[in-house]
Formats: structure tokens, C-alpha cells, sequence
């Protein structure tokens, strides 16, 4: 069930970018992102141990905010997101 309203919320929000972390390195696998975030994503990401995982940039309204896959701990969300305000600009 989790998988069909995913693939229907997608739909309707389709994502500005999808990043794949593999072994540690941060590397956009669709749409546009800066390589100053992709540095910062691997960076946090090395920082943190976190070998494996996607992020993706769904807009809402005027701003672009960050899902995470569950490969990446909720603790570790907040990270990601101070990268990504640094360099959404």
C-alpha cells in the first residue's frame, strides 16, 4: 500500500533532484543540484558513517525540501538539511 500512494504522491510531486549516497559519496542520479551540495552531502555523510542511502528534493511552494530514504537515520535528517540550506541559494 506504502508503495502505490508513494508512487502517486511522486505523481503529483515530482522530485527537483535524487542524490545516491554509495560508500560515503554523495552523487545526483536525477535532475540539477549544485556539486557545492554534493560535497556537503558527502561530507556529512563520511562524518557520520553513513555508507548508503538516497535524499531527494520535492519543491512545496517556493522552497525545496528533503526526503530521506531509511537508510539514513532520522538523527542525521537535521545534517543534511543545514547542508542543504548553505547551498539552496
Amino acid at each position: 500500500m506504502f508503495d502505490i500512494l508513494n508512487k502517486l504522491f511522486r505523481a503529483v510531486f515530482p522530485p527537483e533532484f535524487t542524490v545516491t549516497i554509495r560508500n560515503g559519496i554523495a552523487e545526483s542520479t536525477q535532475g540539477k543540484i549544485t556539486h557545492k551540495a554534493l560535497s556537503d552531502f558527502t561530507e556529512v555523510a563520511q562524518q557520520q558513517n553513513i555508507s548508503q542511502g538516497t535524499i531527494v528534493g520535492v519543491r512545496r511552494d517556493v522552497q525545496i525540501t528533503l526526503e530521506f530514504s531509511s537508510d539514513i537515520p532520522q538523527s542525521e535528517h537535521q545534517r543534511f538539511r543545514n547542508a542543504w540550506g548553505m547551498n539552496k541559494f
